[in-house]
């Protein structure tokens, strides 16, 4: 069964953002290894072929400097499934409701989605760097769709855990 939210999948935008974060997560576990390196690699080209060479870059340092400042601000371990999934986890929705909220002007959503990500004293600086990955985004037209209030006040709500017969990975 496919998670419903898997459909933001089908969209460029939402698509660079959460296969940005997977491959991001795949680098920090996999580390120097063979393995690590064919991680930098996928997320290389992931980002190349959507936005050109000298595009790609600009917002791979915005999504690598975004990710790095929230492990380091996260509440709790952040989670993610594999970069082939078609399910979406909690924390990923809420990155993508975060990077939306930002770019489309909502700052009740930001902060919301950034105090769900991190404690409340580090919210600051996640929206900071997550600001500046949103924006890149958006220069180079890769706009996501707005994320419904509802819909965010479902995933900060309480819910029992889901099993897609899949692991997930996590950073922190």
């Amino acid at each position: 069964m496919t998670c419903p939210a898997a459909a933001y999948l089908e969209r460029g935008p939402e698509s660079l953002v959460v296969g940005g974060y997977r491959r991001v997560v795949d680098c920090a576990i996999a580390g120097d290894t063979p393995e690590g390196k064919r991680a930098a690699d996928a997320l290389q080209k992931l980002h190349r072929e959507t936005l050109g060479p000298a595009e790609s870059r600009i917002v791979l340092d915005g999504l690598t400097t975004f990710i790095s400042t929230l492990s380091r601000c996260a509440a709790c371990p952040l989670r993610a499934f594999p970069s082939d999934s078609h399910h979406l986890c909690r924390d990923e929705c809420l990155i993508l409701a975060l990077v939306s909220a930002l770019q489309h002007g909502d700052d009740n959503a930001g902060r919301l989605t950034a105090c769900a990500l991190t404690c409340p004293a580090r919210a600051v600086e996640t929206l900071a760097a997550s600001g500046d990955y949103a924006m890149r985004m958006k220069m180079f037209g890769q706009v996501l769709l707005p994320v419904p209030q509802n819909a965010i006040t479902t995933l900060l709500s309480p819910q029992p855990p889901q099993n897609y017969h899949q692991h997930n990975h996590t950073i922190h």
